[in-house]
């Protein structure tokens, strides 16, 4: 019984650490410019998370128009 319950301790601390590196995205960083953060905390986030950004013309774009 204990080595099932150390086994699913280890797999939650597993699943947490993934859920929270999940990678930012175009709308993470559009999210934080419009609730006022920082530029340098957003910065900040992007650089100490994996990113996943969509940096087409298209995307680029729309970040630029949603922004203003």
């Amino acid at each position: 019984m204990l080595k099932i319950l150390a086994r699913f301790g280890l797999f939650l601390i597993c699943c947490s650490i993934v859920v929270a590196r999940k990678p930012k995205t175009n709308d993470d960083v559009l999210a934080m410019v419009k609730a006022g953060l920082p530029d340098s905390t957003v910065v900040l986030a992007v650089y100490k998370e994996p990113v996943e950004f969509d940096t087409t013309q298209m995307a680029l774009i729309a970040l630029k128009l949603d922004r203003d």
